[in-house]
C-alpha cells in the first residue's frame, strides 16, 4: 500500500518501531528519500506511547498513521494471547 503525500503530510505519524518503519518501509522510506517528511516528523514509537513518554492522538479531528514494520516481540504476544484463549 502506498500513502499518498497529501495525506502523509497531514498526519502524525507513530510507529512500532522506528529503525525498522523508517528504512524497512516504502511507505515511510520513500517519502522521506522524496523530501515529503523527514525522520523527526515521526512524533513517536510504540515504546514513548505505551510508557506515557508522548500522549498519542491529541484530538479527534487529529489524522494519525500508525506503520509497523513488525516486531518479533509483537509476533510473540500475538501468539501467547492466541495460545492462553484456547
Amino acid at each position: 500500500m502506498i500513502i499518498h503525500n497529501d495525506a502523509i503530510r497531514k498526519s502524525s505519524i507513530f510507529v512500532d518501531f522506528r529503525a525498522g518503519a523508517l528504512y524497512e518501509t516504502g511507505e515511510l522510506a520513500i517519502p522521506i528519500a522524496e523530501g515529503t517528511i523527514t525522520e523527526v516528523d515521526v512524533k513517536a514509537d510504540i515504546v514513548e506511547l505505551v510508557k506515557g513518554i508522548h500522549p498519542g492522538r491529541s484530538s479527534r479531528e487529529e489524522i494519525t498513521l500508525f506503520k509497523s514494520a513488525g516486531l518479533a516481540n509483537e509476533d510473540l504476544a500475538a501468539a501467547l494471547f492466541a495460545y492462553k484463549s484456547f
